[in-house]
């Protein structure tokens, strides 16, 4: 494996139009660590955010990130005479309302 392909990070971006006032965008990222050769540790993530145009200059947004609830991303690397452990504290799933006001 090179060291171009051994850490990658692949995201997207869906926006839906449910009314002329309401989008919701989902977003989702793939974070793929190859430690060995022949061995990935995959963790997705997904966030939500949903907008209401109140009128042309406030919106109403709420957002949710880390629905997926992980908490945690684990890599465990194993040799001949030893393995190793490495984990990484995520911040957990949170909710978010916002009143913006644009001039």
């Amino acid at each position: 494996m090179s060291d171009k392909t051994a850490d990658m990070v692949n995201s997207m971006q869906i926006t839906v139009y449910p009314c002329r006032k309401v989008y919701v965008d989902f977003y989702g990222e793939l974070y793929s660590n190859g430690m060995l050769a022949g061995t990935r540790t995959n963790v997705p993530m997904l966030d939500a955010k949903i907008t209401y145009k109140l009128s042309s200059v406030l919106e109403l947004k709420a957002t949710a990130t880390n629905l997926l609830n992980r908490d945690a991303y684990t890599a465990t690397s194993y040799g001949l005479l030893s393995t190793t452990t490495i984990t990484t504290a995520i911040r957990g799933r949170e909710f978010m309302l916002s009143l913006t006001f644009k001039k």
